[in-house]
């Protein structure tokens, strides 16, 4: 590797302690747009297949309802972690015991 690749670049964070309002802010503008999309693209979905087919299986119906359900959540919750909030932001950083380099661990 080079030594550019090597260094690190040390950010001093100002931690604060979440709140059970900052949990139910977070949450709610995670899920707001996950059960209107969700709803959405499934109206869609279902007007267009009794159009073009005739109607789905309920079973199926579900199945495709709970794997969109979860797509468009996991995409959602991407998002929030790019979202500023009114005085704070979600953040991910490397916990503290991670190391620098980068090397994998995991089999410890």
């Amino acid at each position: 590797m080079s030594s550019a690749a090597q260094s690190h670049t040390t950010i001093e964070l100002l931690r604060i302690e979440p709140t059970w309002r900052m949990a139910l802010r977070i949450w709610w503008s995670w899920q707001w747009r996950t059960i209107l999309v969700s709803v959405g693209i499934g109206l869609l979905l279902d007007v267009w297949t009794k159009f073009w087919f005739g109607g789905l299986n309920p079973d199926v119906r579900v199945a495709i309802a709970y794997v969109m359900w979860v797509a468009v959540g996991v995409y959602f919750f991407k998002d929030l972690l790019q979202r500023n909030f009114k005085k704070f932001r979600v953040l991910l950083v490397p916990s503290q015991d991670d190391d620098p380099s980068g090397a994998d661990r995991s089999a410890d």
